[in-house]
């Protein structure tokens, strides 16, 4: 057995390849150091060992970004218990003297077919990273017309972390050695 030196994933003694990240450095065995005696860590689950494997950095920023796309599109229906009613009136003006309008109900859609995507993502699947991009750039210009937009401050959070992880999403997909395990 072999260890990645990159990731520290195991690995049989002949593979060419890292089965996780498609590094080809590896470490013997006996090079591995033990957890020294209290050391509650679990190797691998800090922000680190996260840091430091893009494969597991990508997923977990598939996982976040698709996380925060559902919490928002489910936002309004959570938000208008708790704010007063001139904001929630407020909140219901966007889209107000837009040129395009969707259906409430592509958003629904919209949610299947981002986990989709998500779950294809996930596993490095080549169509789930053209149909991810495709989405991004036809909602990126669909918003033009969306007329004047209101949100709420958790609303605006949540959307800027998906904004945010999406943009990783697109850097590590094309521009990183991890394109590789999209073929």
């Amino acid at each position: 057995m072999k260890f990645c030196e990159r990731c520290n994933a195991k690995n049989e003694d002949s593979a060419p390849r890292c089965v996780e990240c498609g590094d080809e450095g590896f470490l013997e065995a006996a090079v591995i150091e033990a957890p020294q005696e209290g050391d509650s860590s679990i190797p691998g689950f800090t922000l680190r060992g996260i840091g430091n494997d893009p494969v597991r950095l990508f997923r977990a920023l598939v996982i976040v970004s698709n996380g925060a796309f559902v919490l928002g599109i489910f936002m309004p229906y959570i938000e208008s218990r708790f704010l007063a009613s001139d904001t929630v009136t407020l909140l219901g003006r966007s889209g107000e003297c837009a040129l395009l309008t969707l259906p409430s109900g592509i958003a629904f859609l919209m949610v299947f077919l981002n986990l989709a995507v998500a779950v294809g993502l996930y596993h490095f699947s080549a169509a789930a990273r053209t149909v991810f991009t495709l989405v991004l750039v036809a909602f990126t210009a669909l918003g033009m017309f969306g007329g004047v937009t209101v949100y709420s401050p958790v609303f605006g959070s949540l959307a800027a972390v998906t904004t945010y992880s999406d943009g990783a999403i697109l850097v590590l997909a094309y521009a990183t050695p991890l394109k590789k395990r999209f073929q």
